[in-house]
């Protein structure tokens, strides 16, 4: 998929697709680019945490969610199509 390089809303698209597929590692990439081109996407940030969880890296996971949440305490995520 080409994708272009100044669109994060596709990496984090890009990077949905790949967790449900179950390639964390390409899915973990998507999103750190996509949250390096717009920091303040919070779903994207919450995916990093699903990520990490799957992964097995809950420290990690923690981390993304206690920051998540301490920038939008009543943060709740979009309901999946």
């Amino acid at each position: 998929m080409l994708l272009g390089a100044d669109h994060p809303e596709s990496h984090h698209s890009l990077a949905l697709v790949d967790e449900r597929r179950g390639q964390f590692a390409e899915a973990e990439r998507e999103t750190l680019v996509s949250l390096r081109l717009n920091p303040s996407q919070h779903d994207a940030m919450n995916t990093l945490g699903v990520i990490y969880a799957e992964e097995g890296k809950t420290g990690c996971a923690s981390r993304v969610w206690r920051d998540l949440l301490h920038e939008v305490p009543d943060y709740r995520p979009r309901a999946e199509i």
